[in-house]
């Protein structure tokens, strides 16, 4: 390993520790080891640096404000005929959030069956303007 990766790898070490130790969020990890945010959000995800590591961060310790925001869209997906779109502004997160959670790819402990199965949405082209 040449001292970039070196210094890569510690880098990823510390963001590891304090996603695993610490209550910080995302954005502050990322400004307290100068790691870009997207690599933070890629090591908890389990997305990158995945020798460090068995079991992805946001697994063993997921992130209250995450799980908040994950139980706010389940829940106006299941009671709501909004777009997706339009939750994630209400949520004041993610379009792509509120995508991955609509389609049973995240935050599958919250529910056991994916919203598309339970209260699906329409198409964009079949909503009338």
């Amino acid at each position: 390993m040449n001292k970039v990766q070196t210094k890569q790898k510690e880098n990823a070490l510390k963001v590891l520790e304090l996603l695993l130790n610490t209550d910080k969020t995302l954005k502050e990890i990322s400004q307290l080891t100068c790691v870009s945010y997207s690599k933070v959000q890629k090591i908890y995800r389990g997305k990158s640096w995945r020798n460090l590591y068995d079991i992805p961060p946001r697994e063993i310790r997921p992130r209250a404000k995450g799980i908040e925001k994950a139980l706010k869209v389940h829940s106006l997906l299941i009671n709501t005929n909004l777009t997706l779109t339009e939750i994630s502004e209400i949520a004041k997160c993610s379009l792509a959030m509120v995508q991955d959670l609509y389609k049973g790819k995240t935050y599958t402990d919250l529910y056991e069956t994916p919203p598309f199965k339970v209260a699906p949405r329409r198409k964009a082209n079949e909503i009338k303007q």
